[in-house]
């Protein structure tokens, strides 16, 4: 039997009466190792303010550029202002933009100077035109100010971005004027 035992001090693997290994451990999630170790992890935030009522309405879009990495994204916060909000993810809207609405996702491990391998847009401008496909729909959300004005979408890193796809959001609110937020956390990963 192999005996595991500590290089440094040549001490022995820890056992319980019953042969189990006693171990201590530090666990985090993924998207926190890989930014700490690798410096490839992002936030993108996007705001709208509604301009008419009860039209759909380009929030965001996050585009995979990349043919060695996955975009995987860990969640989607989202919150309001306006008395009611619906936001729609899809994936694989067609995009187009005359260029202001693009942004920079923000590496979240200050120490690197590593930039998302993604093209991100903000419907802010009013430049960014997404036409989706309604059998593309991945999750529908409504939000109200004086009743849910906040939600975090939790993919729990199972909603994978490849080169050449994206995800979008489309939101619509009888209120106009009324405001929409979205932070959109994701990582690189190789293939």
């Amino acid at each position: 039997m192999t005996t595991i035992r500590d290089p440094q001090t040549g001490d022995g693997l820890r056992v319980t009466s019953k042969g189990r290994a006693c171990v201590d451990s530090v666990a985090s999630g993924r998207i926190s190792n890989v930014s700490l170790e690798k410096g490839n992890a992002y936030v993108s935030y996007c705001k709208k303010t509604i301009a008419a009522s009860n039209v759909d309405e380009e929030l965001f879009c996050l585009t995979s550029v990349s043919e060695n990495k996955n975009l995987i994204v860990k969640k989607i916060v989202l919150s309001t202002d306006a008395v009611d909000m619906k936001v729609e993810i899809f994936i694989d809207g067609k995009v187009t933009s005359s260029g202001t609405s693009k942004i920079t996702p923000i590496n979240l491990n200050l120490n690197s100077g590593n930039a998302a391998k993604a093209t991100a847009y903000d419907g802010a401008n009013d430049d960014l035109a997404i036409i989706v496909d309604q059998t593309k729909e991945i999750q529908d959300i409504r939000l109200t100010a004086n009743g849910l004005p906040s939600m975090e979408i939790n993919f729990e890193e199972a909603l994978i971005i490849p080169n050449n796809h994206n995800i979008s959001m489309i939101v619509s609110s009888s209120a106009v004027g009324g405001k929409v937020r979205a932070a959109v956390y994701f990582f690189e990963q190789d293939k």
